[in-house]
């Protein structure tokens, strides 16, 4: 991966990941922290990429130093830990607004809540579907879409009260939120 800094045109810093192909990311709300996520392995042959499931699929952890905002020599981002996943590749990942948590969905049709500090599962959520794209709402709640057309608006806190919409049987590529959450 690698960081620009946008006003300057600049690359700033770059982070050596073990994760073979980096599906997603997602940055903390303080800045400091970048986590990142994916699974499969890819290579290049004959001009042509290949996949292979023997991947990474943990999630991983960098500290971004305070010097990288603005930096103009490039900085190498060092590993800060990582929250074990399964064999199931991340497609979806997101922090809690107190930066303490971390929330990630894939191929293992459920939604798992991390610790970031000790790196621990707090929740696994079962859902019928691959998760491919998530967003926070401003209240809090997590909005998921799956492989096979469906939404669901999840309530972290009281799981019973996560709801979903009208399924349209598609594919799930993007979601989005008004500012105001409604």
């Amino acid at each position: 991966l690698r960081i620009f800094d946008v006003a300057q045109g600049l690359e700033v810093g770059h982070v050596e990941s073990n994760t073979m192909c980096v599906t997603n990311l997602a940055l903390s709300p303080d800045g400091k922290t970048l986590a990142t996520g994916g699974g499969v392995r890819m290579e290049r042959v004959d001009g042509a990429i290949k996949f292979h499931k023997d991947g990474d699929y943990d999630i991983h952890l960098w500290q971004l130093p305070e010097s990288v905002w603005p930096k103009t020599e490039r900085l190498a981002i060092e590993p800060a830990g990582k929250l074990a996943g399964d064999d199931n590749t991340n497609h979806a990942l997101l922090f809690l607004p107190d930066g303490r948590r971390v929330v990630s969905g894939g191929a293992g049709e459920q939604l798992i809540v991390w610790d970031v500090a000790t790196g621990q599962r707090l929740k696994t959520l079962p859902w019928d579907q691959r998760i491919r794209r998530m967003l926070l709402l401003p209240d809090g709640r997590v909005v998921t879409g799956g492989e096979q057309g469906g939404v669901r608006i999840w309530n972290l806190d009281d799981p019973a009260k996560s709801a979903d919409l009208p399924q349209h049987g598609k594919l799930v590529m993007a979601l989005a939120v008004s500012p105001d959450g409604k």
